[in-house]
């Protein structure tokens, strides 16, 4: 196991070679907690949350002062100036966005499985909605906000195209209505074009 038990579902080689240059490949106090680290950080900034927010929170990062350093020696220090952790963690957001997109892509075919019977128009929208959040998932430039806001529109009306098609699979969670499919291929097609005025 990896960083105190922490395996995530998109670790590669690529990335466990990555990480054991972390300290120049010799073990320290600290290498598990930077493996850790990066790990935690990548995969709570693919969902959307801030590097302010899960240096801050209890869930098994480094302090933000050890991130970031304090003035003097520390600062030098610092956790984010150490090329060796900031390219592991490059590398590891970008597997986990990847892993994310799939995910919400596997989502999706299950629900068009289910509907390809009863609402073939509805499945192909879903298939271009999957196409897109695929894509969506690749682009490095799109704002992580952005990305996860598409995915949560997309599992939501994938949830309601569920719901009508039969009792069996409807979401019982009482979630608030968010839109359509149209809605989410809109607001795809959206972000599609905010990315290409970036």
């Amino acid at each position: 196991m990896i960083a105190d038990g922490i395996w995530p579902g998109w670790m590669t080689g690529e990335l466990e070679a990555a990480l054991e240059k972390v300290d120049a490949g010799r073990r320290t106090k600290d290498t598990g907690k930077k493996w850790a680290t990066v790990l935690i950080l990548a995969d709570g900034l693919a969902q959307g949350a801030s590097m302010r927010q899960l240096l801050r929170a209890d869930n098994g990062t480094c302090a933000e002062s050890t991130w970031y350093g304090k003035a003097g020696k520390r600062a030098r220090n610092a956790w984010c100036r150490d090329e060796a952790i900031t390219g592991a963690l490059e590398l590891a957001k970008r597997l986990a966005v990847q892993w994310e997109s799939r995910r919400v892509v596997r989502c999706l075919e299950q629900a068009r499985e289910r509907l390809a019977i009863g609402a073939p128009e509805a499945v192909g929208r879903m298939e271009e909605a999957a196409e897109r959040l695929m894509e969506l998932g690749a682009d490095e430039d799109l704002p992580a906000g952005a990305r996860v806001r598409a995915y949560d529109r997309a599992v939501d009306a994938g949830a309601k195209w569920l719901d009508r098609a039969d009792v069996a699979t409807a979401d019982k969670s009482q979630r608030e209505d968010r839109g359509s499919l149209l809605d989410v291929l809109e607001e795809l097609r959206e972000l599609d074009e905010e990315a290409g005025e970036v």
